[in-house]
């Protein structure tokens, strides 16, 4: 467990990777284990979709924990499945992302036609 605690690294690059990461685990419905920095406390539901862990200490308790509880890991695993589908599934944004591009290429048009040639 000792070369896992080293391994823990909290950087800018971590941080930004780790939210679609998570969310890749939920839609497979998986368990989320993550650290507790970024996006991951909007994106994973502490006790509900995963754990969230603030040291290495807490990642080796809630792993075991994940590791030892067959129902618990279901019972999350669905949960993300769920959270997934319902918050981050491209059916959930595709209306808005749609409006948004329509409204910029709204907005191209008006400023070419303006244009003199």
């Amino acid at each position: 467990m000792a070369s896992i605690r080293r391994s823990l690294y909290d950087g800018p690059w971590e941080r930004g990777k780790a939210g679609l990461k998570a969310i890749q685990y939920m839609a497979a419905g998986l368990p989320v284990l993550a650290a507790k920095v970024g996006s991951l406390p909007d994106i994973v539901v502490h006790g509900q979709t995963g754990f969230l862990y603030q040291d290495g200490a807490e990642f080796i308790d809630f792993a075991e924990q994940l590791a030892a509880e067959e129902k618990l890991r279901t019972r999350m695993g669905e949960a993300g499945r769920l959270r997934a589908a319902s918050c981050y599934s491209m059916h959930q944004w595709i209306d808005g992302v749609q409006r948004a591009l329509s409204m910029a290429a709204e907005s191209a048009a008006k400023r070419w036609a303006r244009l003199s040639w």
